[in-house]
């Protein structure tokens, strides 16, 4: 086996988006989810074959795009792998449409930073072990360039706190009943034992009177009828 690296060829502010699938009706799918999703998108298709002739199939509505959806998926020559570059719009407005095609197997990266691609390489064919994703990591600490992401991350997390907090106080306010006297004591007074309408018992004693949890609460209409 062989290991090689085979970099995504594109201008610096083109988004693409670098999948694998399992059949050849892909790119039709994903064509349609394009259009369905961003009609207003430009992109290039380019899926490789991994069969009988083992052609670069491509499908889009922009000749630039396509060229360079071409270009790549032919370097790649990765069985079944596809390839998105795109314009007027970006990888998240259609990440989760392509996920849910039902061709598609796994998405390797979708960004606009230069990518280059593992390839793992036998005497039966290509596949692709993963990507390097633009820049290797410089800094772990706080730096002055994160203070403005950690400040607007701390006003959203700040936000939804609030909201849950509201949202306790007003499950925590009592709701009146509708037609429920405030104390059914005073209405029963010293009833002692008695029955309800639909035969529940009611119980009154020194401390009070005591509705069973089943019984629904009672009109003092009804109250007044009971005895």
């Amino acid at each position: 086996m062989e290991l090689k690296t085979v970099p995504i060829e594109k201008p610096a502010d083109i988004n693409f988006i670098l999948g694998q699938s399992h059949v050849i009706k892909t790119i039709e799918d994903l064509h349609e989810a394009i259009v369905q999703t961003v009609p207003q998108m430009k992109f290039g298709i380019a899926f490789c074959e991994s069969s009988g002739p083992a052609l670069v199939r491509w499908t889009g509505n922009d000749e630039e795009l396509l060229d360079l959806a071409k270009k790549n998926a032919l370097a790649l020559s990765c069985g079944h792998c596809f390839i998105i570059f795109m314009s007027s719009g970006f990888p998240i407005n259609i990440l989760n449409t392509i996920k849910a095609v039902p061709e598609v197997c796994a998405i390797y990266c979708a960004t606009s930073n230069s990518v280059a691609v593992i390839v793992a390489e036998t005497d039966s064919g290509r596949g692709i072990l993963g990507v390097i994703d633009g820049m290797k990591s410089k800094d772990g600490r706080g730096s002055d360039r994160l203070r403005p992401r950690t400040r607007r991350g701390a006003g959203l997390c700040e936000g939804s706190r609030t909201a849950a907090r509201r949202s306790d106080r007003r499950r925590a306010q009592p709701r009146e009943l509708v037609g429920a006297p405030e104390r059914p004591s005073d209405l029963l007074g010293a009833a002692g034992r008695g029955r309800l309408g639909g035969g529940q018992a009611v119980e009154s004693s020194s401390a009070g009177t005591y509705f069973p949890s089943r019984a629904a609460p009672l009109s003092r209409a009804r109250l007044s009828s009971a005895f």
